[in-house]
């Protein structure tokens, strides 16, 4: 069993009353509420910064993609290949932003 700790923290009358009818509602006491809580705030901590991790690779690989599919489009040999593409991505960037739907 893993040894415990204790952890004073002061707060307003309000939050008392609010953790104090939460671990009743739960049916477990104070401590381990504000315990559970704070664990899984923790643990969320780490999943906020993995996701962001992972967001900001797939950004970094949507932006080298726009490149080079630009890069592709600008060695076309259809001159005007680039220009329909550009053409139909503010299309549909005008219907995002509109709400429109496919």
């Amino acid at each position: 069993m893993a040894r415990k700790f204790s952890l004073q923290a002061y707060v307003p009358a309000h939050v008392s009353d609010w953790v104090t009818a939460e671990a009743a509602r739960c049916q477990t006491s104070r401590s381990e509420w504000v315990g559970s809580m704070l664990t899984d705030l923790y643990g969320g901590q780490e999943l906020r910064t993995a996701s962001q991790k992972q967001m900001d690779l797939m950004a970094r690989r949507l932006v080298w993609l726009s490149v080079a599919v630009d890069g592709l489009l600008a060695d076309s040999r259809d001159p005007g290949l680039r220009e329909q593409v550009h053409a139909a991505y503010y299309r549909k960037l005008k219907r995002m932003a509109s709400g429109e739907s496919e």
